[in-house]
């Protein structure tokens, strides 16, 4: 726990900055079901000891106002610009594994709770055809929550090969799968205060000294899967384990998420990755995004459609970035470096 005073004038603007406090309360990460079980011998038991659940607190008051009104000894005025209120938020997490713990589960829940002493109204301004905020003295509560999972598994592939030094391929793929889910908890307010008394759409904590999220719902699954791959060949030079390993593709990856509540084109676009280092003071970087969905010939507009329901293929390329590093030096300079 802790506790804050801070002031700060800025002569320019003539304007004084205070919070006067802001307190904090931090729980790290604790298990309250570790000692439940006196032998965790199943999966299940195991998940229940590893659930961790984790908490912070904040509060604050802040101000920013004219350093006239203290000279003034306006306090009235000084105490109307003060902004306060509270924020917690909670996490609760564990671990599981499947098939003999190869593929690993990790389901995360966040909620927010979050006070706020001063909210906003927006309203129709006739003398200016627009909107106009009003800030008033309100309390309002607003709750937030997010559910993720994420699963990912690592599995081995090896080749062997028919030479002198015996040279063995390992292809190590790391394929993972997530899901998101947030809640529309807090809607947005809907007004007739935009030009000509247009309706309009806003959130009534913009200005409060906590913004709040999950204003929209969202449902949405990652996707993705990386790759090295591995030259391992008999070396005479190496005392220990008799072989010496050759990286030849650090990292290819191909990542995306689908979005569940969009109304088309819910794929998004997919994201490669590739680095390859054929020696330590080389590196080659490359960077794509592929489109699956249909284009138009003439414009090159994305269309809605899959490219290959318009025989179009499986998509096209729509940018690509290379990179590549070359490190001039001697060896020992070289180890310099990477130390």
């Amino acid at each position: 726990m802790g506790m804050k005073i801070s002031v700060r004038q800025n002569s320019l603007a003539k304007n004084i900055s205070l919070i006067s406090p802001i307190f904090n309360a931090n729980l790290t990460r604790i298990f309250p079901f570790k000692n439940s079980f006196k032998i965790n011998n199943t999966e299940f038991k195991k998940t229940i000891s590893r659930i961790g659940i984790s908490y912070n607190m904040e509060a604050q008051n802040r101000s920013t106002f004219k350093d006239s009104l203290i000279q003034q000894a306006d306090f009235g005025a000084i105490s109307r610009e003060f902004f306060n209120g509270v924020s917690q938020n909670a996490t609760l997490q564990t671990t599981m594994g499947l098939f003999r713990n190869t593929v690993k589960i990790n389901p995360i829940m966040n909620y927010g709770n979050k006070i706020n002493f001063q909210q906003i109204e927006k309203v129709y301004d006739i003398a200016k055809n627009d909107s106009k905020t009003d800030t008033i003295r309100k309390s309002g509560m607003a709750h937030e929550f997010n559910f993720n999972i994420s699963m990912t598994a690592v599995v081995y592939s090896y080749y062997k090969f028919i030479g002198k030094n015996k040279p063995i391929l390992r292809h190590l793929m790391t394929p993972s799968i997530g899901y998101r889910y947030v809640p529309l908890l807090n809607p947005l307010v809907s007004a007739n205060a935009g030009a000509n008394q247009t309706l309009i759409n806003y959130s009534q904590y913009e200005r409060s000294i906590y913004s709040v999220g999950n204003t929209s719902r969202s449902s949405f699954m990652n996707f993705g899967v990386n790759n090295t791959l591995e030259l391992k060949v008999k070396s005479a030079k190496d005392t220990v384990t008799g072989f010496k390993k050759i990286r030849l593709v650090d990292q290819f990856s191909i990542n995306g998420n689908y979005d569940f509540f969009k109304d088309t084109m819910r794929l998004s676009n997919l994201s490669l990755n590739l680095r390859i280092s054929p020696a330590s003071w080389m590196n080659f970087v490359a960077n794509a995004g592929f489109s699956p969905y249909s284009w138009d010939a003439i414009s090159g507009k994305t269309k809605k459609e899959y490219a290959i329901a318009m025989q179009q293929g499986l998509g096209r390329f729509l940018n690509t970035n290379f990179t590549s590093t070359f490190t001039l030096a001697t060896k020992k300079s070289r180890e310099v470096i990477q130390e």
